[in-house]
């Protein structure tokens, strides 16, 4: 039993932060998923749906794996939130698709800032809903994120 759980938070929490496919939601429909997946694909697509006019894939990205380190660091021992790293990361939503930092007037900023507010409050909140799941099981599947991180993105303190 806690071995499936595992496998099912682990697999919601890479399924997060998975962009929305026809692939995705085909292999979603096609078998029975469990609540934990269901939480992870049901807040990508409303997540997608909500900011996509607004950021580009890779901001996108960037507001899941952060809302979900900073998840992790909430929910697991050992995990602390690097300050700087995430404002950096933050930092990308005024960017362009180029990475270039866009001429915002203040407005433009202001609403930038409210839906990556909203973006990553909806993230975080899923991510603590799939942690409650089984927090053991998503700590474990951290953990060994952290010692084989997927790449950009990465706002955790370096471990001690």
């Amino acid at each position: 039993m806690q071995r499936h759980v595992i496998r099912h938070v682990a697999v919601a929490a890479a399924l997060f932060a998975m962009p929305a496919t026809g692939a995705l939601a085909q292999a979603a429909a096609s078998a029975p998923a469990s609540p934990a997946v269901h939480a992870a694909l049901t807040t990508n697509t409303a997540l997608r749906g909500a900011l996509e006019k607004t950021f580009d894939e890779g901001q996108i990205n960037m507001l899941h794996a952060v809302a979900y380190q900073q998840a992790v660091a909430r929910t697991c021992a050992g995990f602390t939130i690097d300050p700087k790293r995430f404002e950096r990361e933050m930092d990308l939503v005024y960017d362009d698709a180029k990475g270039q930092p866009k001429t915002l007037t203040a407005d433009e900023k202001s609403e930038i800032e409210k839906k990556a507010l909203f973006g990553f409050g909806l993230a975080y909140g899923a991510q603590l809903a799939i942690a409650a799941f089984d927090d053991k099981a998503f700590c474990a599947a951290a953990r060994a994120e952290r010692k084989d991180p997927p790449g950009g993105h990465m706002v955790w303190a370096d471990a001690k």
